[in-house]
């Protein structure tokens, strides 16, 4: 089956509505197998034309884009809750092995529910860290996309393939890494401003393959860096919390930690904002729309 083909069915059907932000979103579609993406590529378009009056308002183009992501482009690798109920096992359908929880306190969620994440304590004798043993599908390779709630207090890394791949809280500010697979040669980038201490944000991190682009979104801003097209160095096992040889450790709270093959966009991360661990956030901790 020609994926061009199938691209070109969605496309046709959406720009009718005059939404092209779907039909940028459908040339993810290879990324799928071959059964989702006929599936796909025949059944909602059918299924969408008897609703095509309906559907050309803002307000429900934004809920069929969303439910149209949740269930095509967002798939994980794995998605870890990282609170009370689920602690640090994998809740996608990949199942992979639970992590390894060493000196963790539960703490109180970004939706305000307690036990909602896990309270890195920053206690460098005691050790307060979350590891996750390399798997196949963990290492992605080529592109990336880490995605989480995080809760600053003191610097720290956040997430580490040992010296693959590296995001750090450092000076109040975001500092993502990524590693060329064979000499760890690394392409660093500073992807925030300052950030406020003891302040929820939904953090998004990608490396774009195709790009050679490093870009992270906070809070609904975002920053890109060009860099350079290379493989990662995912092929090591993951740390949260502490980084092997480096006395500084990550003091604050981290919930519903998700990591992706494919770089996710704007819309991506709201939709995963709104579906994977919580549900749509309200309150203090809710924010815009990326738009």
């Amino acid at each position: 089956m020609d994926f061009v083909i199938l691209n070109c069915i969605f496309c046709k059907f959406f720009e009718r509505l005059s939404c092209k932000e779907v039909c940028l979103l459908v040339m993810k579609l290879p990324y799928l197998n071959i059964g989702e993406s006929i599936f796909l590529s025949f059944s909602l378009p059918l299924f969408l034309s008897f609703f095509a009056a309906e559907i050309r308002t803002v307000k429900l183009r934004g809920l069929l884009l969303q439910s149209f992501l949740y269930f095509t482009v967002l798939t994980p690798v794995a998605v870890y809750p990282l609170n009370a109920e689920y602690g640090a096992k994998d809740v996608s359908s990949n199942d992979l092995p639970k992590g390894t929880v060493s000196g963790i306190k539960l703490a109180e969620g970004p939706n305000g529910e307690p036990g909602g994440s896990y309270y890195f304590t920053g206690n460098f004798l005691r050790g307060s860290f979350v590891e996750f043993q390399n798997h196949r599908l963990l290492d992605t390779r080529y592109s990336i996309s880490i995605v989480a709630w995080i809760y600053l207090i003191d610097d720290g890394p956040l997430f580490d393939y040992g010296s693959g791949v590296e995001l750090w809280f450092s000076n109040s500010k975001i500092h993502w890494q990524v590693a060329e697979r064979s000499t760890l040669n690394k392409l660093t980038a500073c992807l925030s401003g300052a950030l406020n201490l003891r302040t929820w944000y939904y953090l998004g991190v990608q490396y774009n393959y195709q790009k050679g682009t490093l870009k992270a979104y906070i809070n609904g801003k975002s920053k890109e860096i060009i860099a350079t097209k290379i493989e990662i160095a995912t092929n090591y096992s993951v740390r949260m919390g502490i980084r092997s040889g480096d006395n500084r450790h990550f003091k604050g709270r981290v919930s519903c930690l998700q990591v992706y093959k494919n770089t996710l966009g704007l819309y991506d991360i709201l939709a995963t904002r709104d579906t994977r661990c919580f549900g749509k956030m309200k309150g203090k901790n809710s924010f815009p729309a990326f738009v």
